[in-house]
C-alpha cells in the first residue's frame, strides 16, 4: 500500500486525496449518532491506522484531520 488516502464519488470520480506521513495499514469507516442539542442525525468519520503508531480520524465531508492517537494498535 502507498501512503495517500483516496475518495471516491459512487459514480467512481475522484472525490479528495490525502498523503499521510507513514504507510496505511487498515481503514474503517466510523458512524456517529450526534446528540440533539447540536443537530439531529448522523455522521460520518473514516479511521485510518498507521504504520507509526498512529490511529488518525478524519472527517471525509470537509477533509478534516479530526483528531490523531498515539497508540499501538496495529490493525482495527
Amino acid at each position: 500500500m502507498n501512503n495517500t488516502l483516496h475518495s471516491f464519488y459512487l459514480k467512481g470520480k475522484k472525490n479528495f486525496q490525502i498523503l499521510m506521513p507513514s504507510p496505511i495499514l487498515d481503514i474503517c469507516k466510523l458512524e456517529v449518532k450526534r446528540t440533539a442539542a447540536s443537530s439531529t442525525g448522523t455522521g460520518q468519520c473514516v479511521i485510518v491506522c498507521l504504520a507509526n503508531s498512529e490511529l488518525r480520524l478524519y472527517n471525509p465531508k470537509d477533509k478534516n484531520l479530526i483528531h490523531i492517537l498515539k497508540t499501538d494498535v496495529t490493525k482495527i
